[in-house]
């Protein structure tokens, strides 16, 4: 395999994976395996990455998939737009490129975990409504959307041509703030303001400061289906560009989000449930299927790993897979 792209789509949990909010996905599944019961690692970023990337509870670097794959010569590159990302793995790889270059970003999500700490709420509420006013309907996303990331993996994969290449890209958008660009749903809120408020008792909800109506749950619900959509969309505008002659395609999600199925909101508690827990892994380039048994992201690296090493594989049966399961 001479590109090895993976597509993490943060917070996207497998129940939505439906052939009315993500048809490209479930297309794409049916050129490769579809793993129907893959279970993550943790239930939170912190928590999963360190298990996808090197099979570990803590990230360590010099065990993760990239340094594996060094060894039989592929340059690895982490692109994505989220400070949380960047800040606890970025080490490891041979290049990084956060594509919402913003030190001024951070520093943000900073302040902002220092206000909801020391700030009364309504005196918080007040400056988080002054600060909306101040701010572009775009600049209100804390990342960028996967149009844009998924253009600039396409000319990160032309820059390197024919060359061993691992690319790992981190997409935001089924994460909280849910702020999808096409409001024409019926029952979407359509203005900057209303979406903005919503998204502000969520977080609220999220530091158990709120409890959302049952009507603004499933407004929640709405908007993360409309999220999910549009970046599926932009998947499937990906995958369509590419050359799949020679590429490893691997899709799956770090953890899935709550809706106040177990009390909770997001995905703030390290909790082993299943909306958080099972989520959607598609791997292209090693033949057809479904696999129904339970993989674990733990094996994750040794899937890429067998994959690499078995490119005559043709079905879910032959070794490189079948050993995993």
């Amino acid at each position: 395999m001479n590109k090895i792209i993976v597509l993490c789509l943060d917070s996207l949990r497998y129940d939505y994976v439906t052939p009315e909010t993500t048809p490209n996905l479930l297309r794409i599944a049916e050129e490769g395996i579809f793993y129907e019961n893959c279970l993550s690692g943790g239930t939170a970023t912190l928590e999963s990455m360190p298990v996808i990337l090197c099979g570990l509870r803590e990230y360590d670097p010099a065990l993760s998939i990239m340094a594996r794959l060094r060894r039989r010569g592929y340059f690895s590159v982490l692109v994505h737009s989220n400070p949380l990302v960047g800040r606890n793995f970025s080490k490891g790889w041979d290049d990084v490129i956060d594509i919402k270059e913003r030190d001024w970003g951070q520093r943000r999500v900073r302040l902002r975990r220092l206000l909801r700490k020391w700030v009364p709420h309504s005196f918080l509420t007040l400056i988080r409504g002054f600060y909306r006013w101040l701010q572009r309907e775009e600049g209100y996303l804390p990342y960028l959307r996967a149009d844009e990331m998924l253009s600039a993996t396409t000319r990160i994969i032309e820059v390197f041509n024919d060359k061993p290449l691992f690319v790992w890209v981190h997409l935001m958008d089924p994460h909280i703030p849910y702020y999808p660009q096409d409001r024409s749903h019926q029952g979407c809120p359509k203005t900057h303001e209303e979406l903005a408020d919503l998204n502000d008792k969520l977080v609220d909800a999220v530091h158990e400061r709120y409890k959302p109506t049952t009507e603004e749950v499933e407004i929640y619900k709405l908007l993360y289906s409309l999220e999910i959509s549009e970046m599926d969309k932009a998947i499937g505008r990906f995958y369509n560009s590419q050359d799949h002659y020679d590429m490893l395609l691997i899709i799956t999600s770090d953890h899935g989000d709550e809706f106040g199925e177990e009390g909770q909101f997001s995905h703030h508690s390290n909790k082993f449930i299943s909306v958080l827990q099972h989520v959607p892994l598609i791997v292209v380039g090693v033949g057809k299927g479904r696999v129904k048994t339970h993989f674990s992201h733990f094996n994750f690296s040794t899937l890429i790993m067998e994959a690499v090493s078995s490119k005559t594989t043709t079905n879910v049966e032959k070794k490189g897979i079948s050993n995993l399961l």
